[in-house]
């Protein structure tokens, strides 16, 4: 009974958290004032934020392909675009421990049973994704004279270096060295021996990554940068379609912040999170909470959007996998897509 508990617990936590956030916005938020500001919404601004999903969806694949092929993963773009709105769908609609970042593994390492390679080049993508928006955020805070006096600096600052740090370990001798002393401490059980037999593999997949030549990182860094920009964009265009007055550089480091927010396990899926972390961060600027519940909604919807797409594609793909393969065909996610 105890261990059913736990699991309907764990199962459980996330979405009731979303909704307590929820509830908590509905609370304080008077639903006229929601109300007066979804009737004023533009809906050509509005349209324009959630069409931005497939670009979005595009350059993260497109980081992801990008380090797939450092690590010997051999994928179409149109597959990682596929892999990539599928974890959105199960990011939003698996809660608890699970989601999307276990889908995307389970179909980067499939082709080839190389769970280790696939591994690496989530690590990889999510270093990149997560420190360019520390990056970013960081250099727009110092412009902004209140995310300085609320000190965002420090925070974005702080949250960059342990992601330089990091990646460092990886591409650096001190990492391999550190890596070394580490395997070396390792005791010897039936429990860790499925980690000591990936040990070779890591130390080549971090190989790799050391050897990348300067074009193939500017390639995975350009990409990475131009999702940034595209996700900022999509956050100013639903505060001009709300009429919110502020800046896109307010915009530009409050999107930064709420990203490494969203990375904790908050809630399901960032919903009632998102919006309730807009309204503290834009309340110092004079936005009413309204208009900024509704700016992380439209965020929100926009996700949601990506998530649907992505339920679509694994209708697609469960619809041809039943279906009687042609002769000649080739397969979809077989071995030979992996070198």
């Amino acid at each position: 009974m105890k261990s059913r508990a736990k699991t309907l617990w764990r199962v459980l936590w996330r979405p009731l958290g979303s909704l307590a956030v929820v509830a908590l916005i509905v609370w304080l938020v008077p639903l006229g004032e929601f109300r007066a500001v979804l009737g004023r919404i533009d809906p050509l601004l509005a349209t324009l934020a959630l069409a931005l999903v497939l670009p979005m969806a595009a350059s993260k694949a497109a980081v992801f392909w990008l380090a797939a092929t450092v690590q010997g993963l051999v994928f179409s773009f149109r597959q990682m675009l596929a892999i990539q709105l599928a974890s959105a769908f199960y990011t939003l609609v698996v809660p608890g421990q699970l989601g999307g970042t276990v889908s995307r593994w389970y179909k980067l390492q499939k082709p080839g049973r190389q769970p280790v390679e696939a591994a690496a080049v989530m690590l990889m993508a999510r270093l990149l994704e997560t420190g360019t928006a520390c990056l970013i955020g960081l250099a727009l805070a110092m412009a902004d004279p209140v995310a300085r006096s609320l000190g965002v600096v420090p925070v974005l600052a702080l949250v960059f270096i342990a992601i330089g740090g990091g990646g460092l370990l990886l591409v650096t001798p001190i990492g391999r060295r550190l890596g070394r002393a580490v395997t070396a401490r390792l005791p010897r059980h039936r429990w860790l021996e499925p980690v000591h037999r990936g040990l070779p593999r890591l130390r080549d997949a971090a190989l790799r990554m050391r050897r990348m030549r300067p074009g193939a990182i500017l390639r995975i860094v350009a990409c990475s940068v131009l999702w940034n920009a595209l996700a900022l964009l999509s956050m100013v265009l639903a505060a001009m379609a709300v009429g919110a007055e502020v800046s896109w550089v307010t915009l530009g480091w409050m999107r930064s912040l709420l990203a490494i927010i969203l990375l904790l396990p908050l809630g399901w899926g960032g919903l009632g999170v998102r919006e309730a972390s807009v309204a503290a961060f834009l309340a110092p600027y004079g936005v009413a909470p309204a208009m900024a519940v509704a700016i992380g909604a439209i965020v929100s919807l926009r996700n949601i959007l990506e998530a649907v797409l992505g339920a679509g594609v694994e209708l697609a793909a469960l619809w041809r996998k039943g279906r009687p393969s042609r002769a000649g065909e080739a397969p979809l996610d077989g071995a030979p897509l992996a070198r």
